[in-house]
């Protein structure tokens, strides 16, 4: 009689079944020991062929944003001589990207996969930088103005922006904030931001940014009735901005547009120059806080989060030239 297969003539089993067996035995165990148990990796762990890390939503958008923002403190820090918006924008910058990595760490990220060297696009600015970079690694060229706002202005790109439109709640409303600080910071470092067309903004979406802007216009015509001397030119310029707006999104908002009031009520007396400066910064800043609220409600992938980032992105310019103080998220608190 045949012995049966995998069985030696003795009856036991063979050195090829026990290894085949052993085989099995291991990778289950390895399988239940990682996946079963639960037990967490440490960041500097071999990759294991047998384990594949699922990503997270918009990791990759995270991931270059996390990129885009260390690039850009580190260039307006290497700015000779830098004026006080340069140095707060070095800060504003790298609290950006101290966020971002911490949303992609609590999400499960490693650190050498958010922190790996990313291909970059050559930029105006990048191809500048590169022309004068000398050979030493560990030295990088300093930079300047012109360039820091060039590559402020690259974050709103019809590209960037089609990525920011695409992402899921709340990633949107972070990528947008973010982008729209870096539309502001490029007009108040005096550079023009080229905004991509999109998809207009909804009737009721428009109407409800348009009661948010009836206000401040308001409250600018009482601040230019304040001011005078040189004072009232600035604010004069602020109030017919303001009114531009107010235009736009009457013409948006259609029929969901309210009727306008002849007047609103004002958090105090403006009776003196000092205290009409204060309702400006005051009334501007309230419109940043507000300018992000609709994100949420976009259609998801609508190319008509452009008008909102740029919508907003003119209320923190605003803001800035009237004392606000310029944040890192406009519009949100840190996510």
């Amino acid at each position: 009689m045949s012995s049966a297969a995998g069985a030696s003539a003795s009856g036991l089993p063979s050195r090829r079944t026990v290894l085949r067996a052993g085989s099995r035995l291991a990778a289950g165990a390895v399988t239940v020991a990682l996946g079963g148990c639960g037990i967490r990796l440490q960041d500097d762990a071999p990759d294991l062929p047998l384990l594949q890390r699922r990503s997270i939503p918009d990791e990759a958008a995270l991931i270059d944003e996390f990129h885009r923002a260390t690039s850009l403190s580190q260039m307006a820090g290497r700015i000779p001589l830098p004026t006080a918006l340069v140095s707060q924008l070095a800060h504003i910058h790298d609290t950006q990207a101290q966020v971002v990595h911490g949303l992609l760490s609590r999400g499960g990220v490693p650190d050498h996969v958010i922190t790996a060297a990313a291909p970059t696009t050559p930029t105006a600015a990048t191809t500048a930088a590169s022309a004068t970079a000398t050979t030493a690694v560990s030295a990088p060229p300093p930079a300047t103005v012109a360039q820091l706002t060039a590559a402020e202005a690259s974050a709103v790109s019809a590209q960037v922006l089609a990525g920011v439109a695409g992402a899921t709640e709340p990633n949107r409303s972070v990528l947008a904030s973010v982008a729209a600080q870096r539309a502001s910071a490029a007009g108040l470092l005096g550079g023009t931001v080229t905004w991509s067309d999109g998809d207009p903004l909804a009737p009721p979406t428009a109407a409800r940014l348009l009661e948010a802007t009836r206000p401040v216009v308001y409250a600018f015509e009482v601040v230019a009735a304040q001011l005078a001397g040189d004072q009232r030119p600035p604010a004069l310029a602020t109030l017919a901005a303001l009114r531009v707006r107010e235009g736009e999104l009457t013409g948006a908002a259609g029929a969901s547009a309210t009727a306008d009031p002849l007047g609103y009520a004002l958090p105090y007396p403006v009776t003196s120059p000092d205290l009409a400066r204060r309702l400006a910064g005051e009334v501007l800043t309230r419109l940043v806080e507000g300018g992000l609220e609709l994100i949420p409600v976009l259609p998801a992938g609508s190319t008509s989060l452009t008008a909102v980032v740029r919508l907003q992105s003119q209320a923190q310019f605003l803001a800035h030239e009237w004392g606000a103080v310029t944040v890192p998220f406009p519009g949100m608190a840190y996510p």
